[in-house]
C-alpha cells in the first residue's frame, strides 16, 4: 500500500463505507460552521487601519517603495481562554482580500500567522516563523541570528503582516531583561525603515501589563477586548446559532421552551463565545452519532459530560439548580461513573453564520 503524504488520512477514508463518509461529512459541517457576530466587524475595522498604514509612505514626496513605508502598527486581541480569539482571527484572515492565499501551503501570502508554543523562548518563536517561510533550518540558529534571519526572510518573501497567537507563552518564566527583549523585537519589526511590518497579536488578559510597561510599544498598538457573553445581549445570537448549526447538519431543534437551553448553554460555556459554540457543535455531533432527526437537551448534556466528566448534579443541562454550578472546575470521576456520563440520558444583532 502506498501513502499520499499530502493527505495522510486518505487511507482512513478508504476504509469507510459510503454511509460512514456521509456521517463524517455531517460531523465535519458541525465542527466547521462559524457564526459571525459584531466581533468580526470590530476586528475588520482594526485590520483596515493596519492595511491603510501599510500603504502610507514615510515620505510623501518620494515614490512608493519598500523603504518608503510608514512605520508599522499593531492590533492586539485580548480575551480569556475559551473566548474564541484564535477562531475569530483565523476566520477573518481566511476571508480577507488583503491576505490572499491565506492557509494555502507553498503559496505566497502577505500574512504569516503562527501560534506561540508553550513553553517558548524568543529564539524558538523566531525559528517557528522561519519554518513557515520554508527556511532551511538544518543548522542550529542562535536567538539573535534567528530574528536577523526572520527580518531577511520576511523581506525576501514580501510579507507585510505577522500574526502571533498566544503571545503570553513567550513570556512565561523569563526575566525582566528577557521580556524586554520580546518588546524590543516587536518594536524593531514595526519600525525597521527598510521593511516595516504590521503586527496582529493575541493573548489572555494577563498579557496586558507586558504592553503597558513600554510606552513606545503601547502607542503603536490598538486593543480589542473580547468581553463575556450575557443572557440579555446574546440570547438572540445563540438562538440563531442553534438554528443555523442544526440547519447546516440537517437536524431539527428538538429542545423545548421549558428546557432553558440557551441560558444553560451560556452557563455551561462559562459565558465565553468559543467554549459556548464548541459545546453547541458537540451537541450536534451527539445527535448525529445516535442517528437522531433532532438535537435535544440530552445531546447537550452528553456533550458537556464528555468534556468534563462531572456527575449529573454538576451538569448544567441536567441539574435543576444549574445556575449554581461552577462550570470552570474539572473533576475526574471514578471509572465506573464514566460510562454513565457518556450514555444518553458576540453580541447582539448576530449575522447569519458561515462555514469555514
Amino acid at each position: 500500500m502506498t501513502y499520499d503524504t499530502a493527505d495522510p488520512a486518505a487511507y482512513l477514508r478508504a476504509l469507510l463505507s459510503p454511509a460512514d463518509l456521509a456521517l463524517v461529512a455531517r460531523i465535519e459541517k458541525a465542527k466547521t460552521t462559524y457564526m459571525m457576530s459584531e466581533r468580526d466587524d470590530d476586528l475588520a475595522r482594526l485590520l483596515k487601519r493596519l492595511i491603510t498604514n501599510a500603504v502610507i509612505r514615510r515620505d510623501p514626496n518620494q515614490p512608493h517603495a519598500a523603504n518608503n513605508r510608514a512605520p508599522g502598527k499593531g492590533v492586539v486581541v485580548i480575551g480569556p481562554s475559551g473566548a474564541g480569539k484564535s477562531r475569530l482571527m483565523e476566520e477573518t484572515f481566511r476571508d480577507h482580500s488583503a491576505f490572499p492565499n491565506f492557509g494555502v501551503k507553498s503559496t505566497w501570502c502577505p500574512l504569516i500567522s503562527i501560534t506561540a508554543p508553550s513553553p517558548c523562548t524568543l529564539g524558538q518563536l523566531g525559528i517557528r516563523v522561519l519554518d513557515l517561510m520554508d527556511y532551511d533550518l538544518q543548522r542550529e540558529i542562535r536567538e539573535n541570528n534567528a530574528w536577523l534571519r526572520v527580518r531577511q526572510q520576511i523581506r525576501e518573501n514580501n510579507v507585510l503582516f505577522l500574526a502571533i497567537d498566544d503571545l503570553q507563552h513567550v513570556l512565561h518564566g523569563h526575566s525582566v531583561d528577557e521580556v524586554q527583549k520580546v518588546r524590543d523585537t516587536l518594536k524593531d519589526l514595526m519600525t525597521n525603515p527598510e521593511w516595516p511590518v504590521q503586527l496582529i497579536l493575541s493573548g489572555i488578559p494577563e498579557l496586558l501589563p507586558f504592553f503597558r510597561h513600554d510606552r513606545q510599544l503601547r502607542r503603536r498598538l490598538r486593543f480589542m477586548y473580547l468581553t463575556k457573553l450575557t443572557p440579555k445581549e446574546h440570547a438572540e445570537f445563540l438562538e440563531q446559532a442553534l438554528q443555523h448549526y442544526a440547519d447546516e447538519v440537517k437536524l431539527k431543534v428538538g429542545t423545548e421552551p421549558g428546557d432553558d437551553i440557551i441560558a444553560r448553554l451560556l452557563h455551561a460555556g462559562q459565558y465565553e463565545m468559543g467554549i459556548t459554540l464548541e459545546i453547541l457543535a458537540e451537541a450536534m455531533e451527539e445527535a448525529i452519532d445516535r442517528g437522531a432527526k433532532g438535537v435535544t437537551r440530552m445531546d447537550f448534556a452528553n456533550a458537556y459530560a464528555a468534556r468534563n466528566l462531572l456527575p449529573d448534579d454538576q451538569n448544567p443541562f441536567i441539574s435543576s439548580a444549574w445556575h449554581t454550578i461552577d462550570t470552570t472546575r474539572l473533576q475526574t470521576k471514578d471509572v465506573e461513573e464514566i460510562d454513565d456520563a457518556t450514555t444518553p440520558v458576540g453580541r447582539k444583532n448576530a449575522k447569519k453564520g458561515r462555514k469555514s
